[in-house]
């Protein structure tokens, strides 16, 4: 056509100066979340711009949020498909870089995953990482996908990976114990749940204060606090899994003479006693 003639004599930037006003409407929409806006002028920009990439991809992108909490199959279905369509086209768009056909090839992975299709996911994934090596969300979701499958050596491989490039990830430091606990690496295993505490991103702390250590000298009177060496977050599932601890810990304050015993988490007492 005479207007697929006219874009192939024009580069990209050329064509978004040209349409820059659909492309700002589009925008401002995205920013102020009114996606069925910013659909409407994206869509009405491809009309002059079919094979713009980031376009096609933003597109795709607001396809794959609407299926997430989508309940009615054939509709799921619809919309994944009409995502994949977006990314493929972007895929193969004349303009497209390598970062943004990896970003296209992860979502497309996510999609295939959701779809039950996972060795599709996994060479998703895979051409992802080829084309863009340093793509952390694909190289999370591969890994992920890994552990789903029971690939457990080669999961932990993926997630060495990752916190080797960001070694301030709290959540791979995680999962990687996580692998090494299954595989009954024991040692290294909780060598890497506790290293995530020392992270900046980690959520759980591990509890401090400034009050002295308990060696087994009288109490006089005072308060014995009984926790966890883990975050704050495992306290109710310690205390419903061990109340024969608690019980003891009680025994160990009154016969040092000391007041009672004190749990970290205030609702250990109404969990203790079935509440």
């Amino acid at each position: 056509s005479i207007l697929f003639q006219l874009n192939e004599q024009l580069t990209l930037p050329d064509l978004r100066r040209r349409h820059r006003k659909l492309l700002k409407r589009a925008t401002e929409a995205a920013h102020r979340h009114d996606h069925p806006a910013a659909e409407r002028a994206w869509i009405e920009y491809l009309r002059h711009v079919p094979d713009d990439p980031e376009v096609l991809f933003n597109l795709g992108i607001l396809r794959q949020r609407a299926f997430k909490d989508e309940k009615d199959l054939s509709r799921v279905q619809q919309l994944c498909a009409e995502a994949i369509g977006y990314y493929s086209d972007a895929i193969s768009s004349r303009h497209v870089d390598l970062e943004t056909k990896a970003s296209c090839l992860n979502n497309l992975g996510l999609i295939m995953t959701r779809m039950g299709a996972p060795e599709k996911a996994k060479i998703a994934f895979h051409l992802a990482l080829q084309l863009n090596p340093g793509l952390r969300a694909a190289r999370l979701n591969f890994a992920d996908l890994l552990v789903f499958d029971g690939e457990f050596d080669a999961a932990d491989r993926e997630f060495f990976e990752i916190i080797n490039s960001d070694p301030n990830g709290a959540g791979a430091q995680f999962s990687r114990s996580m692998i090494l606990l299954l595989m009954g690496d024991l040692r290294r295993g909780f060598l890497d749940y506790r290293a995530r505490f020392c992270v900046h991103s980690c959520q759980s702390k591990i509890m401090a204060t400034t009050k002295p250590m308990w060696n087994g000298e009288p109490l006089d009177g005072r308060t014995l606090i009984i926790t966890q060496e883990q975050g704050w977050g495992e306290g109710p599932e310690g205390a419903m899994m061990n109340h024969a601890g608690m019980e003891y810990g009680a025994y160990l304050a009154e016969k040092h003479g000391g007041k009672k015993v004190m749990y970290v988490v205030a609702f250990t007492e109404h969990l203790r006693d079935g509440n």
